[in-house]
């Protein structure tokens, strides 16, 4: 696991289009987090291994809690993704095709092992924060602002967003390997899905307070 460390970071950005967030769910300020340790990798969180994916928002947290860990929040995942400097992407403010597992193509690609794009690594030293597979985070938004969102047509042709039975819906980041430029953003918060949802480029990684006892724990040199 990668030590976070404690500290105040500019959530959001301004000026983003109305598709990036659900409407009355964040806008742009100032946040303190307390220190905290994410995975380096996607789970299982193995360099060379590919991401799990198919997995819905229930087992990805059951499996971070058998490891003694949690999901990430949305902020911790933003924070350890745009590094100490507040980068838009892990790598900087500039957007590159190249860098990360992201070639917008969907139907004919998939996962890629995690690590294999060195340069897709934030300062602090985690790898795929963008593209690659989505990653499921602890927090939701609830129906009605999934209803008010600008892109709530793109979650399914059956409109599942008008059914009663899912009032909440966690926020997965970081888009997937077919995501658009556009959306490839460490502050893209407009993407969410139904909990029980399992789809192929739907993955996760693990957060915790403190690292469990037997994780390695990064020295703050490579962090």
């Amino acid at each position: 696991m990668v030590p976070i460390p404690a500290g105040t970071f500019l959530r959001g950005e301004p000026n983003q289009p109305a598709e990036a967030q659900p409407t009355g769910l964040i806008e742009p300020r100032k946040v303190h987090l307390d220190r905290f340790w994410i995975d380096r990798y996607e789970y299982p969180n193995v360099e060379g291994a590919l991401p799990l994916i198919e997995v819905h928002w229930h087992d990805a947290k059951r499996l971070c809690e058998e490891r003694g860990k949690r999901l990430c929040t949305a902020d911790e995942w933003e924070r350890a993704c745009r590094g100490p400097s507040g980068f838009l992407h892990p790598y900087g403010n500039e957007f590159s095709g190249e860098a990360c597992h992201t070639p917008q193509d969907f139907d004919n690609h998939g996962p890629a092992p995690s690590g294999s794009h060195p340069e897709c690594r934030s300062r602090y030293g985690v790898y795929d924060m963008i593209g690659n597979v989505n990653e499921w985070t602890a927090d939701v938004v609830t129906l009605t602002q999934v209803r008010r969102s600008p892109n709530r047509n793109n979650y399914g042709n059956d409109d599942f967003w008008r059914d009663e039975r899912y009032p909440e819906w966690p926020i997965l980041l970081g888009g997937d390997w077919g995501t658009s430029p556009e959306q490839l953003r460490c502050t893209y918060r407009g993407h969410f899905h139904p909990p029980d949802h399992q789809l192929r480029d739907d993955g996760f990684r693990c957060c915790a307070d403190n690292p469990p006892r037997g994780d390695r724990v990064a020295p703050e040199s490579e962090s």
